[in-house]
């Protein structure tokens, strides 16, 4: 059975990026093939190693040509900032 190709899905890609220690990064979503979203409670995200960590990781995406996205704390405003410049939403 076919299924349809998904606007948002569970992200398969791997990064590699090197904080301290070299890490392999597997972010939460991928969106249009375009974007890669991470979300995290900023407790999380300080305890994982805070904004030096998350540059990493955007850095890693980033290189590959992919745009890299953070949602923290449930602000999901630049992603809707998104989806109102893709049309995806009115």
């Amino acid at each position: 059975m076919k299924t349809k190709n998904k606007l948002c899905k569970l992200c398969d890609k791997r990064f590699n990026y090197q904080c301290g220690e070299f890490t392999r990064h597997l972010p939460d979503f991928k969106f249009k093939d375009d974007y890669i979203i991470e979300i995290k409670s900023s407790y999380v995200m300080k305890r994982q190693g805070g904004e030096k960590v998350i540059d990493a990781k955007k850095t890693s995406v980033e290189s590959t040509g992919m745009k890299y996205l953070l949602i923290l704390d449930n602000d999901f405003s630049e992603f809707d900032k998104i989806l109102r410049e893709k049309e995806v939403i009115c």
